[in-house]
């Protein structure tokens, strides 16, 4: 991975485009990583062979915030124990940078996505936890009115990994994504994007 240079990430690329030609497509296009790509050895040595790195889903149960109803039973549906036995299964790939274990928690499962993505490191120093916060999980029942709440919710207490912040008023309202990287402190900093997904 080359930190000396702003790097280009695309979200997901379908079961039907996982072969060398459309990798290659995706390489010509300059995207440097996939997030949320299943990590199956065969993407994996193709991404690798065209130079992608990948965040992958579905090396381990991938948990998920829903609508609010399951809000604070992250713990529950995640233990560590249970974590550790998917871990250890997970092994290395030069095309892996990371993996996504959770998807747009619930603020009150802010404390326990903390222990997980800690946990991931100790098992994989250097790799990426992808976790993607979006606002509308952030209190039970889920609303619209939760978009500026969503950070207080939670606290910055419970989360001690590095993140980038990004706002785009005009399409999200607030909207976070939480990532960690080993080496790039970027706490908070105010980012806007040209483009929101």
């Amino acid at each position: 991975m080359d930190r000396n240079r702003f790097l280009v990430g695309a979200y997901y690329l379908t079961a039907n485009l996982h072969d060398d030609k459309h990798v290659q497509e995706v390489a010509d296009a300059g995207i440097d990583f996939l997030v949320a790509v299943d990590g199956k050895t065969n993407l994996l040595d193709l991404c690798a062979k065209h130079g992608i790195g990948v965040v992958a889903h579905a090396r381990f149960p991938l948990g998920w915030g829903g609508d609010g109803k399951n809000a604070g039973k992250y713990a529950e549906t995640m233990p560590l124990e249970k974590l550790d036995a998917a871990l250890a299964k997970c092994g290395r790939h030069p095309a892996l940078w990371g993996d996504y274990p959770v998807d747009e928690p619930n603020a009150r499962d802010f404390a326990h996505v903390d222990a997980v993505v800690k946990r991931y490191e100790a098992k994989f120093p250097g790799q990426l936890a992808f976790v993607n916060l979006y606002p509308i999980y952030a209190n039970p029942p889920a609303s619209s009115q939760c978009c500026t709440g969503y950070w207080l919710a939670g606290g910055e207490k419970n989360v001690t990994y590095d993140y980038v912040r990004h706002v785009d008023a005009e399409l999200h309202g607030l909207s976070d994504v939480f990532m960690r990287w080993s080496t790039r402190r970027i706490r908070g900093t105010p980012v806007r994007p040209s483009m929101s997904t």
